[in-house]
């Protein structure tokens, strides 16, 4: 009979009142939360992203301005690779730096197997399309689909529109804190509840 009674008790209700608010606030952060962490984190990796390829490109573009013109050594596979090798976003293993020639054939790559051939990405496939039809084409940061993962990707096109420079890396990663912290706070209120 007593037992009963704690049950309805002004203790137990506010107890359970203040669970209810807990979980109930918890549910709407993680709602509001994400996205817009998501959204803030992808903005800032476009920026950084973008930066890279900025700097990355100048110091090929400068080397190519000191050269007098010889282009061939400057973007040849080995001075490249001495330049861009573990090149990409720090942190990231998903992250590297590849050069395409205004033509559309890979002039470096981390996958050395894949220098000389044509580049496989469609938005830099359509950019090298772009350069050899004489267009104006802006550097710029895309996504995009490859092997069933998105990428984000900066691009840079060469003063000289020699070639074109791009950091990349798999959108999974860029947001994998948002997504772990997800997790965290839904495995947080699972137990609470």
């Amino acid at each position: 009979m007593k037992s009963k009674q704690n049950i309805h008790s002004v203790r137990v209700k506010i107890c359970l009142l203040v669970d209810f608010a807990v979980i109930l606030i918890g549910i709407l952060m993680m709602i509001n939360y994400s996205p817009n962490c998501k959204k803030e984190i992808e903005a800032t990796t476009e920026n950084y992203i973008g930066d890279l390829a900025v700097a990355y490109g100048s110091t090929l573009d400068n080397q190519i301005k000191s050269s007098d013109g010889k282009t061939t050594s400057v973007l040849s596979a080995d001075n490249l690779s001495l330049k861009l090798e573990g090149g990409g976003m720090k942190g990231m293993e998903s992250s590297y730096v590849y050069v395409v020639s205004a033509g559309g054939s890979m002039l470096y790559h981390p996958n050395g197997s894949k220098i000389g051939k044509s580049v496989e990405n469609a938005v830099v496939k359509q950019i090298c399309a772009d350069l050899s039809e004489g267009k104006k084409v802006e550097s710029q940061v895309v996504s995009y689909e490859y092997d069933g993962k998105i990428k984000y990707a900066s691009v840079y096109i060469s003063t000289y529109e020699e070639f074109v420079l791009v950091v990349t890396a798999d959108q999974e990663e860029i947001i994998a804190p948002v997504t772990k912290i997800k997790r965290i706070g839904i495995i947080g209120l699972i137990v609470r509840i």
